[in-house]
């Protein structure tokens, strides 16, 4: 992806859609409508998933505590949502084999009637994955769950239930729905921000846009204008029209990052707190990620975690634990915002529904909102029929439940075997390379060798100097902590470490971006900054 060439084309050209927004519902968006031939922009106002599409639990899930709520209240919405979000499941898995995998869940029980009502449950949401199951529920005893998960709290345990959930890596995922896009022909850039509507008569035809890396403005003109902004949908709205109702909640959810020791290969879910609340302990990145928090919250662009919040997982946790986690053992954290389409009828965020909503304000602004992850194409496909079917363009249906992420189309696990013989790398940075990059890989590899940067960024992680790199040509890098976030999840999982290689990393960005010492010292300002406030 070339920056500068996308910037050149939002000037020159008309565009059948422009869609505002590079999380994980413009991409969507981006792809499905390209896909179909229709000609696509989409700007982001910072990097690709920088807010809530990069601080997920990283799970592609049908959601099972919705349905709890489900059967115990004879709630269709909920069940509808449950089998929405197995299916697109199902599809997310299959069309992102190198970023995502299926993950066995163990959920500990301390009574014979929660374990049996839990069995029950699990059981049909099974049946709900239909012909997208992934692996079938079923009884581990004591002793074999201590046997599994030997860090468990053994007194009064009765049993666990497993079942398989699907596991992902949010912001390289949505990185690559975007490169997919772009593959069909979409123009893509981030650092783009909307600063004003163009009317003609009263309905939008274009933006103002402003290149927040060189602060120039400059018109875009657009026959369709989509609102993907997340939490953030409302702030566009009311550009738009600003006597709209805002419909958008926002509740905060964090994780925290702990070493591997503190999990096993399996993923724990606590199906409910005593507040109501479902907590996961699960494998990611060989740490363990910890969360969530569900919290009224206000909108910010970087929200901050409490360590009230980071006190209660870890009261929590520490519940179903031997072993205290101590505040001391935490390696990183972060918040993420949740946009929660506005029920009235609800008391507090843990109770609104993950469901999405697509309106039409009277300027002809398209506006997606609410939704999560795992249901990202259906929401897609759901908002680009609307377009079509309203202005009556002819094109072809939805592409995206068979088509591959860009890296999956040549993809071979086994692949990373070759990668040690033919470069003498060790196991773990074979693994890592392969999956990240799919059937991208040799790119990687040929840069690396080219250049002499097979060197790991530091000891204790796979990722290696190559990749600062690959992500500056080939990933639409602009600053530090893009790559350290987001290219990479270094940033996300040891903020330590991250402190350690700022230098290092940034040296290599400075050269291939031709930064001079005041920009390296304002990137490393600005990554200190967001790591002391918790990115």
């Amino acid at each position: 992806m070339d920056r500068n060439n996308s910037i050149q084309k939002l000037k020159n050209e008309v565009f059948d859609l422009l869609v505002i927004g590079g999380g994980a519902t413009g991409a969507g968006i981006a792809l499905d409508a390209a896909s179909r031939g229709l000609k696509v922009a989409l700007v982001e106002r910072d990097d690709f998933a920088s807010s809530t599409s990069s601080r997920s639990t990283k799970m592609f899930h049908g959601g099972v505590r919705y349905l709890e709520k489900a059967i115990l209240n004879l709630d269709k919405e909920n069940y509808n949502l449950v089998k929405e979000g197995l299916y697109e499941r199902g599809l997310a898995l299959k069309n992102n084999p190198h970023l995502s995998k299926t993950c066995q869940f163990i959920t500990p029980l301390y009574s014979w009637y929660d374990l049996f009502k839990v069995y029950i449950g699990l059981k049909l949401y099974d049946f709900l994955s239909g012909r997208f199951s992934i692996g079938s529920s079923g009884y581990l005893s004591r002793f074999r769950v201590i046997k599994d998960f030997p860090q468990i709290n053994q007194e009064g345990l009765k049993g666990a239930v497993t079942y398989y959930d699907g596991q992902f890596n949010d912001a390289r995922v949505n990185l690559n729905i975007i490169k997919t896009a772009v593959k069909h022909g979409a123009v893509i850039t981030n650092y783009m921000e909307v600063k004003s509507f163009i009317k003609d008569d009263g309905v939008i035809s274009g933006v103002i846009l402003e290149d927040k890396n060189s602060g120039e403005h400059f018109n875009f003109y657009g026959k369709n204008i989509v609102n993907a902004t997340g939490a953030f949908s409302d702030a566009l709205r009311k550009k738009s029209d600003n006597e709209v109702k805002e419909l958008i909640k926002v509740s905060s959810g964090i994780h925290i990052v702990v070493d591997k020791k503190f999990s096993s290969d399996l993923g724990m879910m606590i199906p409910k707190t005593k507040d109501g609340r479902t907590l996961f302990i699960l494998p990611w990145e060989n740490q363990t990620l910890i969360g969530t928090t569900d919290e009224p919250a206000k909108l910010s662009e970087h929200p901050k975690v409490s360590e009230k919040d980071i006190e209660y997982l870890l009261n929590h946790i520490n519940k179903y634990f031997s072993v205290d986690i101590k505040r001391d053992d935490i390696k990183a954290y972060w918040s993420g915002l949740r946009p929660l389409v506005v029920d009235e009828s609800k008391e507090n965020t843990q109770e609104i529904l993950r469901i999405h909503k697509i309106e039409i304000d009277k300027n002809g602004l398209i506006s997606v909102m609410g939704g999560k992850w795992t249901a990202y194409r259906a929401m897609a496909e759901q908002t680009v029929d609307m377009i079509v079917k309203t202005k009556n363009i002819k094109v072809k249906a939805s592409q995206t439940s068979e088509l591959k992420i860009f890296g999956a189309d040549k993809y071979n696990f086994e692949y990373y075997k070759d990668i040690v013989k033919k470069y003498k790398l060790e196991e773990d940075v074979a693994l890592h390379l392969n999956r990240y990059y799919g059937d991208q890989v040799d790119l990687v590899l040929d840069l690396a060798n080219n250049n002499d940067l097979f060197q790991r960024i530091h000891p204790l992680y796979p990722f290696i100097k190559a990749e600062v790199i690959y992500s500056c040509k080939e990933e639409m890098v602009v600053s530090a902590m893009d790559f350290l976030a987001r290219r990479i999840p270094l940033a996300m999982i040891d903020f330590h470490v991250t402190k350690e290689v700022l230098d290092e990393v940034i040296g290599l960005l400075a050269y291939e971006l031709n930064w001079d010492e005041k920009r390296q010292k304002q990137e490393k300002e600005l990554v200190l900054l967001r790591l002391d406030e918790a990115i």
